[in-house]
């Protein structure tokens, strides 16, 4: 992993990684308080061998006491010294808690013996190595006194530094402090690393690439305005119409040699923006002069014509059970800008409705009278609607939302487009962070605005005949599209 990639991982999950660190800060304080004061106090002891009448004497008895050291630094923790130890001062723990509170050591190859012991009160520390250091001592020298008392003891062991003083070995509040701090940091880094490890949301284009090995079609910043202001005649000038401008040039450059027309735009789940995306998108199309209609394909939660404020009672299912004609039951938007065919009255059957012949044939209808139609379609993952639908369109544009589809999600739609035979054109990362430097000549989306004529937002309050003329290059024309294909 790159240091980018490490700064990148630690900026988005600054968040655990702040609160991981005060909670190791809370632990910190707490310790400090709930954990009672201790002081330690240390006594020295030396091994000391007698046998001294020679140099191989004395060589043979400083070898003797390194050896007798290891064997000494356990006896001197033993229950049999600190029982005494509580008899002597009158302690009320146990022997065997006692020996908790005492510890020795002795460096390797040394014959000296560090004794300490831990208490509460700094004076009862002092009182309980130096009791332990007289009572270790006199057990040494009974255990090596020799039998015949002609004979010279080897080993004796003498305290050459008593305790006079204890200190603090608690930790204070600033290290207590200190220590969480660190402590919580540490671990706070960790779990940052493995939450975005475990985390498996699409979050970037790249991802989205990775995920998919599809191109991104389209990146659609994520706005803090109320959904009612999502449309592109609420955004005029911002970076959402430049966003949608990269979208509808790349819609237009995906193919070259067979320039997808009809257009179906689903999402993995509920709640990605696909029917923004969708309405949207035929707006943009629409803004660079071409007949767009859009279609309410979604039968089980249309949103297009409450987002669009025109009438839903006639629709796409009047249409499918033979009620009324496409061409009657479209109705134009914003001065004929695009035409729109509500989704109608909700029926029973979506994916059959979806999946017939006559929808395929209204479809090819429509084709041959506009020259952009966007469908706007269910989920691909919660119903089959999108993909029983899909193989009559030209193309598919799966909207996936930054931060909130996951890459099963998105694996188990391009799977499901695929089997059906249904032409995935690329993605659309809707919800995405801005970056710095977005919409800017050289920035991301320089390559967004097209040199093609396009209306601006202003535009639209010009009277209609003005914007027919600069739609169709003439004025008078008729804002109900008439049968037969346009001529380019």
């Amino acid at each position: 992993m790159t240091i980018s990639e490490i700064i990148g991982v630690l900026r988005s999950r600054w968040r655990v990684t702040l609160c991981v660190a005060l909670i190791g800060i809370l632990t910190g304080l707490l310790t400090y308080l709930l954990t009672p004061s201790s002081y330690t106090a240390v006594a020295t002891l030396y091994v000391n061998a007698t046998v001294t009448n020679s140099p191989n004497n004395a060589y043979q008895g400083a070898q003797l006491s390194a050896q007798r050291v290891a064997s000494y630094t356990e006896l001197a923790t033993s229950t049999r010294v600190s029982r005494q130890v509580v008899q002597d001062l009158g302690l009320p723990q146990t022997p065997e808690a006692l020996s908790r509170q005492l510890s020795a050591s002795s460096p390797s190859g040394s014959v000296v013996i560090t004794l300490s012991a831990r208490d509460a009160l700094p004076d009862a520390a002092v009182a309980i190595v130096n009791d332990t250091a007289n009572v270790f001592t006199n057990l040494v020298n009974e255990l090596e006194r020799p039998d015949s008392s002609l004979a010279v003891q080897a080993v004796d062991v003498r305290v050459v530094e008593p305790a006079i003083t204890a200190s603090v070995t608690s930790l204070g509040l600033r290290s207590a402090l200190l220590y969480g701090a660190i402590s919580g940091i540490a671990l706070g880094v960790g779990a940052a690393f493995l939450y975005s490890s475990l985390d498996n949301r699409i979050r970037s284009a790249g991802a989205l690439s990775d995920a998919t090995e599809l191109p991104i079609l389209g990146s659609i910043p994520k706005s803090n305005q109320p959904p009612s202001s999502d449309l592109l005649m609420s955004s005029a000038g911002s970076g959402l119409l430049e966003s949608y401008r990269a979208l509808r040039t790349n819609l237009q450059y995906i193919e070259i040699d067979r320039p997808p027309r009809v257009l179906v735009v689903t999402s993995p789940g509920e709640g990605e923006g696909k029917s923004t995306t969708a309405i949207n998108t035929a707006i943009a199309l629409g803004l660079a002069g071409s007949r767009v209609l859009l279609v309410d394909c979604d039968l089980r939660r249309p949103q297009v014509a409450d987002r669009l404020g025109i009438n839903n009672d006639v629709g796409l299912t009047s249409v499918l059970s033979g009620k009324t004609r496409a061409d009657d039951a479209t109705q134009s938007w914003n001065r004929s800008l695009i035409h729109v065919l509500p989704s109608g009255p909700l029926p029973p059957n979506p994916s059959e409705l979806l999946g017939s012949q006559h929808m395929h044939r209204t479809i090819a209808h429509l084709r041959s009278t506009y020259d952009y139609v966007v469908l706007d379609t269910p989920p691909v993952i919660p119903v089959t609607d999108a993909a029983a639908l899909a193989p009559a369109s030209d193309g598919v544009l799966l909207v996936v939302a930054s931060g909130r589809t996951r890459v099963p999600q998105v694996d188990a739609s391009k799977k499901t487009l695929t089997a059906v035979g249904s032409h995935i054109l690329g993605c659309v990362l809707n919800l995405a962070p801005q970056q710095s430097g977005e919409g800017s000549y050289y920035g991301p989306l320089a390559g967004a605005v097209s040199k093609e004529t396009s209306i601006s937002p202003q535009d639209l309050v010009s009277d209609e005949s003005t914007l027919t003329m600069k739609r169709h290059g003439a004025t008078g024309e008729s804002s109900r599209p008439q049968p037969g294909p346009r001529q380019r």
